[in-house]
């Protein structure tokens, strides 16, 4: 086709032996999709299903200028939302593909393919951006035009746990790209996730439940020339980390007004060159856990204690190396903990190390 289709609040659907929405294959042809919801859901004779095919050509979906839309129009393929042609090679083989993506939703196996993204003009100040989401059982990629808090390589995220999700398994960098309230969300990682977050120097805020809750493996940095924060004001008694896996602190900044810094209920907890703030106790462990401050780390509980193990069952090992802490009331208290200590200083209003006492 070398003409030019409009398609204004249309519904298609496609169950064809070529299994695609709409097809563009002409240097010349131009699709404008300006609404309506685009489907083609069955593979069929080895052929992925594709909302809308880019062999060449222009697509051009939603209008340039407002807050984009982000459900119209639909585009979804069962495989590619909007899938572009590439060779054996997977490239577009000097093919002339153009995507102009203003508004709408994306929606396949795989949103949009590669060879597409590198061709896409968006609208100015948005990015396309990632999450997941169940249709009738299957998880499928979704792509929107949003203003993006954070990313992973080249894909962009409007919020924290969309990135975390799209993750999965694999081990993966977030990097945060602007301050973040996660308001009530709590930012959670299961136990077979491998995550660094790199705060980049912003700052990550709840007031809610906390913060971030560790599962599997994350490590929290920060390559700002400020160091990053994580800052927690809920009035209730809640830490700003729950921890039950395997956690690495560098670099940053963590407040709380009212709760608790770190809980670790197993695992392992490194803190380094971090500053750990809260009104009770800074770093709580309540089951068999390894800890270790060091880096000139700084752990202050300005109520009570700043370490406190309270497990009472298998083993726990507190390992503190040229750190600070700084406590209302005792600076380590220990019940069945190990505790080895180098280079502290502790400042505390009552014991500096309080041992077995329940």
């Amino acid at each position: 086709n070398s003409g030019t289709i409009t398609v204004n609040g249309s519904n298609k659907r496609s169950t064809d032996q070529h299994p695609m929405g709409i097809r563009i294959n002409s240097a010349s042809a131009k699709a404008y999709i300006k609404g309506g919801t685009i489907e083609c859901t069955d593979s069929l004779n080895g052929e992925n299903a594709k909302g809308i095919c880019l062999d060449e050509g222009t697509l051009e979906l939603g209008t340039d200028g407002g807050t984009p839309s982000v459900t119209s129009p639909t585009i979804m393929g069962t495989d590619f939302g909007v899938g572009t042609y590439t060779d054996t090679e997977g490239t577009d083989g000097g093919k002339s593909q153009t995507i102009k993506f203003y508004d709408g939703k994306l929606v396949g196996k795989v949103a949009i393919n590669a060879v597409g993204l590198e061709k896409v003009t968006t609208q100015t100040g948005y990015n396309i951006c990632y999450s997941k989401e169940t249709i009738n059982g299957t998880s499928y990629e979704v792509a929107t035009l949003g203003k993006p808090v954070c990313k992973i390589g080249n894909r962009y995220y409007t919020n924290l746990q969309d990135a975390i999700d799209y993750a999965g398994t694999n081990t993966s960098t977030i990097t945060m790209l602007k301050n973040v309230n996660l308001q009530t969300t709590v930012a959670t990682i299961s136990s077979n996730q491998n995550i660094k977050l790199d705060l980049s120097g912003y700052t990550l805020n709840s007031s809610s439940g906390s913060t971030i809750v560790n599962k599997g493996s994350l490590q929290i940095t920060s390559s700002g020339s400020t160091g990053g924060k994580i800052n927690n004001t809920s009035t209730s008694n809640i830490a700003i980390i729950e921890n039950s896996g395997t956690l690495n602190l560098s670099n940053q900044t963590m407040v709380t007004e009212n709760g608790r810094g770190i809980l670790t209920t197993s695992g392992t907890v490194k803190i380094a060159g971090t500053s750990i703030t809260s009104k009770y106790a800074a770093v709580h462990i309540t089951g068999a856990s390894t800890v270790n401050i060091s880096n000139g780390a700084t752990i202050t509980s300005n109520d009570t204690i700043g370490v406190v193990d309270e497990s009472t069952t298998g083993t726990t090992t507190v390992n503190i190396n040229t750190a600070t802490i700084n406590a209302g009331t005792h600076g380590i208290k220990a019940n069945i903990a190990k505790v080895n200590i180098t280079a502290v200083e502790i400042n505390a209003g009552a014991y500096g190390i309080l041992v077995g006492d329940n």
